[in-house]
C-alpha cells in the first residue's frame, strides 16, 4: 500500500515539474461571431419631408435626425439609417441648392469632410459616382484604415438637391475584425444608393 502511494505521488511530483515551463505562448485573440442577414432584400423608402426615394435592406431602418449639436437640423429631411445587428448608423443630411454657388460650397465640403480622416487613414479615395437614368451624380469616399467613418457620400443633381451621408459604427476600431463587417454594410449602401430617385 505505501508502495502504491508512494508511485502515486512520484507521478504526480513528475507532472508538476515536467509541466512548469518558461515558454509562454499567448492564445490568439478572438472576436464574437457575427450572424450576417440571410434576408437580403431591399425595401422601397421615403423619409418623411425629403423629395427622393431609395431601397434600403430589410433589416435597416430610418430615424429622423430631431437634433444637430442640441438644435433643430438645417433642413427637415435629416436621417439616420440604423443597421441594429451591426451597430452601424449611416447619417444623411439633404440641402436644398440655389443655384452654382451652393452647389461648390458643398461640394468642397463634402471633400473637406473626408479629408478630416487624412490623420489616421491609410488611403482615401474618392471615387466618382454617376447614374443617369435617376440624374444622380456625386462622390463616394472609400476610406482605409483606423478611421471613425469609413465610407462618405454626396449625392446631387446639381440644381436643387444635395444629399451627404457618412457611415459610422458604434464600436472600437479594430479593422481586423471590422473590417468584414464593413465591406458587408458599403455593398449595401452602394445599393441603396443606386436605387436613389429625385421627386
Amino acid at each position: 500500500m505505501l508502495k502504491k502511494v508512494n508511485s502515486i505521488l512520484f507521478y504526480c511530483c513528475l507532472c508538476l515539474i515536467a509541466s512548469c515551463s518558461d515558454d509562454y505562448t499567448p492564445k490568439p485573440r478572438i472576436y464574437p461571431k457575427i450572424n450576417y442577414p440571410t434576408n437580403r432584400d431591399f425595401v422601397l423608402s421615403n423619409p418623411k419631408d425629403c423629395p427622393f426615394t431609395f431601397y434600403i435592406p430589410q433589416y435597416a431602418h430610418i430615424e429622423k435626425e430631431k437634433y444637430y449639436f442640441d438644435e433643430k437640423p438645417p433642413h427637415p429631411c435629416w436621417f439616420n439609417i440604423q443597421y441594429p445587428i451591426f451597430q452601424a448608423t449611416l447619417h444623411c443630411s439633404y440641402y436644398t441648392i440655389n443655384g452654382l454657388h451652393d452647389f461648390e460650397k458643398l461640394h468642397e465640403d463634402a471633400f473637406r469632410m473626408s479629408n478630416h480622416h487624412q490623420i489616421r487613414a491609410d488611403y482615401i479615395e474618392p471615387i466618382p459616382f454617376h447614374n443617369p437614368k435617376n440624374n444622380t451624380s456625386g462622390y463616394i469616399f472609400s476610406i482605409e484604415g483606423a478611421v471613425a467613418s469609413p465610407f462618405q457620400f454626396y449625392l446631387s443633381d446639381s440644381t436643387k438637391h444635395f444629399l451627404k451621408g457618412s457611415l459610422y459604427f458604434n464600436a472600437h476600431i479594430n479593422i481586423d475584425s471590422l473590417l468584414p463587417i464593413q465591406e458587408f454594410v458599403k455593398a449595401d449602401v452602394l445599393k441603396t444608393l443606386n436605387s436613389f430617385s429625385w421627386q
